[in-house]
């Protein structure tokens, strides 16, 4: 498949974009070091876990938490910094390797973080309640990431809607649906369905042109529902890189995920 025309025209077929989402406190837990929450450490993580992914997916996702805007989760800017990023992206190139860089920002001041990881992406897309709150920023943000032929995305909520969307469907590439927790419920299981329901919406009824970025709930079990809706840039994290809620793959273990999720797809 044509791998950039997943991220900027109609639906060319589903890819499986792992989410390269590390939290410190997550390492800590892990591997009880003094060396466990530095940036070195995660860094290295990171590139082995890269190399693993790199021969199997079309994309590698990266979420930027630019400040404390997850809760729970500290700013990440000090581990997936541009210079990290691009420096990665270069050793994968030489190892024969290409992947896109989707790479995700979480929090404020948007212009200036879409800025700075430029030239270290391919795609770069923003938090919907973010983007509504600052259109003049956005909108040189368009300019901007146009001018450098970077692709730019928004990304709604599990409880965004669908008129949410209607602003942006002519001036981004990709629209992203996030699935969430059965309604009401805090606990259990993701409910894909009424992610599921958006997606085809926005492709049979809305008529959007670009792609559909999927996150959340993608497993084995959920990516035929999933493909079926439309959406064709799936975006998967834990199924990929823990074991158990307190255990991550090593290498071994994580190529074995993705392949498995490749072959499904």
């Amino acid at each position: 498949m044509n791998i950039s025309n997943a991220y900027t025209s109609r639906r060319s077929g589903p890819i499986i974009a792992p989410a390269m989402v590390v939290r410190t406190d997550q390492f800590a837990n892990e591997r009880r070091t003094k060396f466990a929450k530095s940036p070195a450490y995660i860094q290295a993580k990171v590139r082995e876990a890269a190399h693993v992914l790199a021969p199997h997916v079309s994309a590698l996702h990266f979420d930027i938490n630019c400040s404390s805007y997850v809760k729970g989760q500290p700013p990440n800017v000090q581990v997936f910094t541009p210079k990290f990023l691009m420096g990665l992206k270069q050793e994968l190139g030489r190892a024969g390797h290409a992947p896109l860089f989707d790479i995700h920002i979480l929090g404020q001041n948007i212009l200036i973080f879409a800025g700075l990881y430029l030239k270290a992406a391919d795609h770069i897309s923003f938090e919907m309640e973010v983007v509504d709150q600052d259109a003049q920023s956005f909108r040189r943000v368009l300019a901007m990431l146009a001018k450098n032929s970077v692709s730019v995305g928004v990304i709604g909520s599990s409880s965004s809607l669908i008129q949410d969307y209607f602003p942006y469907l002519d001036n981004v590439d990709i629209l992203g649906i996030t699935a969430g927790k059965t309604a009401g419920r805090s606990e259990g299981p993701i409910d894909i369905s009424f992610a599921a329901q958006k997606a085809r919406a926005l492709i049979e009824n809305v008529g959007f042109a670009g792609s559909i970025i999927f996150q959340m709930g993608v497993t084995e079990d959920s990516i035929p529902q999933i493909v079926d809706s439309g959406a064709n840039i799936l975006v998967c994290g834990t199924n990929i890189f823990k074991e158990s809620k307190e255990t991550f793959r090593d290498a071994a273990g994580i190529k074995a995920a993705i392949q498995g999720l490749v072959e499904i797809r």
